[in-house]
């Protein structure tokens, strides 16, 4: 396979990955999801949405202290994520647009060979070689 193509893919593949966010989980039992843009001493600054299903953020700062506990989203799953759709293709697809999801698919088996989704990656791959 042409190393061009796979660099492009790879470029192309991690531009669309969906953010996932991680949630903090306060002591109060709220949840905040967002992303965790940095930690210090005593706190956490998370960028969450503005009001639930928004698309404008703010930067929060969460005390530490009122932190019960954090889930970040497994990288695999991330990876995912970016690839799910890829099966089934739409009818007449160039051979080209074929090979560029076999591509991913395998970049994605690749990165994540003990994912629990490698298995579903390799069954994606072989329906479109059929």
């Amino acid at each position: 396979m042409n190393i061009r193509l796979i660099a492009a893919v790879s470029v192309i593949a991690t531009s669309f990955c969906p953010a996932i966010a991680d949630t903090l989980v306060l002591k109060d039992g709220t949840e905040l999801e967002g992303s965790i843009l940095r930690e210090n001493e005593d706190s956490y600054v998370v960028e969450v949405p503005f009001r639930p299903g928004s698309s404008i953020k703010e930067e929060r700062n969460i005390p530490k202290d009122q932190v019960a506990s954090i889930r970040r989203p497994q990288p695999d799953l991330v990876a995912f994520e970016a690839i799910r759709k890829l099966t089934p293709a739409p009818d007449r697809l160039s051979a080209e647009d074929y090979e560029r999801r076999i591509a991913r698919i395998a970049q994605f088996i690749e990165a994540h060979p003990r994912s629990s989704k490698a298995e579903e990656a390799k069954k994606m791959m072989e329906s479109l070689k059929l």
